[in-house]
């Protein structure tokens, strides 16, 4: 029996697509690696003058914290520069921050809340530092982290370097397990696309960049980590990853958590396809390849599986029936994964499908949302979700 030819098309376009997004782009990029790796000057003993920047709206829980971690770095204090960006806090944020003045903390407060790319754009340009290391206030640094990330700036041809946030158990959270499989397997593309050229983003938590190369970002971005270190490819520098340089943070406490920061996230990747169509050309991104594998592709992804489970209902032939079933099978275990999710623990055999569910599931939710207006460029606190939706 012969199938019809568009839900053939369907269906084998779409998981064509699929498989390479998913597979097939990091395996070629750990093939092209393998034959030629562009080296990295990395010198410890360049320490050029920095300023480390921490941008911050309400966060009285955890800055003193933050600023006495920063107090702790190995790095020489003459040669560094501690600011907190303050984006219109209502409580004990700025009275926190005045206390370490006398430590050497710099108060950058900025009346009214615009969001974190207004304030990266005013704050920025305030810092004294060659290098502008860029944190936010919750993430803990290892004492070697800054040192780590600014000795890869004595090679000339690096703008921009991120580091490697690791996430620790927390008691609340059982299920961060299953978003590290994921975040895993992004750190190991950065690797390869680092060694190759350059890395597509950066991770908002811990990344570095040559001031004289910070160009200011839409003043509605919601993806910093992605139109800053992109701003620096396009001005033919390298943006590399450095998994020496460690920062430490927790899973998201709930499932709603974690999958609202991942629309977030993916809404950001949306966005700056619409406000930069230029990265997609090899004219002016040398890197379009990677980008156009990397974040263009699993951001279509959601509408591939979707395309290639229409076309494989229409398909009668039995391969196809045998095919379906797996699918079909597949977003069940996924479905059981996420119901487990909400109530503790996942197994180890639902892991899988369920992170890949919930992760494609965020980015049709993301184009959605953006679509409709509905996702606004300020950035939101667990405990604000938590209490928006209790």
């Amino acid at each position: 029996m012969v199938d019809g030819i568009l839900p053939l098309a369907m269906f084998w376009v779409a998981l064509c697509f699929v498989l390479y997004t998913y597979a097939g782009y990091p395996a070629l990029l750990y093939l092209l690696t393998r034959m030629r790796k562009a080296p990295i000057g990395k010198d410890a003993s360049y320490v050029p003058f920095v300023s480390f920047l921490i941008v911050a709206h309400n966060e009285e829980k955890v800055i003193a914290r933050k600023l006495q971690n920063c107090l702790a770095f190995d790095y020489p204090a003459d040669r560094l520069q501690i600011n907190v960006a303050s984006d219109g806090s209502t409580d004990d944020t700025n009275e926190i921050v005045r206390g370490f003045r006398e430590r050497g903390a710099v108060l950058l407060a900025f009346p009214k809340r615009m969001g974190k790319a207004h304030t990266l754009n005013q704050a920025i340009p305030l810092c004294q530092g060659d290098i502008v290391v860029l944190s936010d206030a919750r993430q803990m640094f290892a004492p070697t982290a800054v040192r780590e990330l600014v000795a890869n700036f004595a090679d000339g041809t690096i703008g921009a370097v991120t580091g490697d946030l690791q996430f620790e158990p927390s008691p609340q959270n059982k299920n961060g397990e299953q978003i590290g499989i994921y975040w895993r397997y992004e750190k190991w593309i950065r690797t390869l696309q680092s060694h190759r050229d350059s890395t597509t983003v950066v991770t908002g938590a811990i990344y570095a960049v040559r001031k004289a190369l910070f160009r200011s970002i839409p003043r509605t971005c919601i993806a910093d980590d992605l139109s800053v270190p992109m701003n620096v490819v396009m001005q033919n520098y390298r943006v590399i990853f450095d998994p020496s340089a460690k920062a430490y943070d927790r899973y998201s406490r709930t499932l709603q958590e974690e999958f609202q920061r991942r629309v977030r996230t993916i809404a950001g990747s949306y966005q700056y396809l619409v406000q930069t169509p230029k990265v997609l050309s090899p004219k002016t991104n040398r890197i379009w390849f990677d980008f156009l594998s990397h974040k263009a592709c699993r951001i279509v992804a959601p509408f591939a599986l979707c395309a290639m489970l229409a076309g494989n209902m229409g398909l009668q032939a039995l391969p196809y029936r045998i095919v379906l079933a797996l699918q079909l099978a597949f977003y069940a275990a996924a479905g059981m994964g996420a119901i487990l999710a909400g109530k503790g623990r996942v197994p180890r055999a639902l892991s899988a499908p369920y992170t890949f569910l919930m992760l494609n599931l965020a980015a049709a939710v993301a184009l959605f949302r953006l679509l409709a207006g509905n996702q606004t460029n300020l950035w939101e606190k667990a405990e604000n979700l938590r209490e928006a939706s209790g």
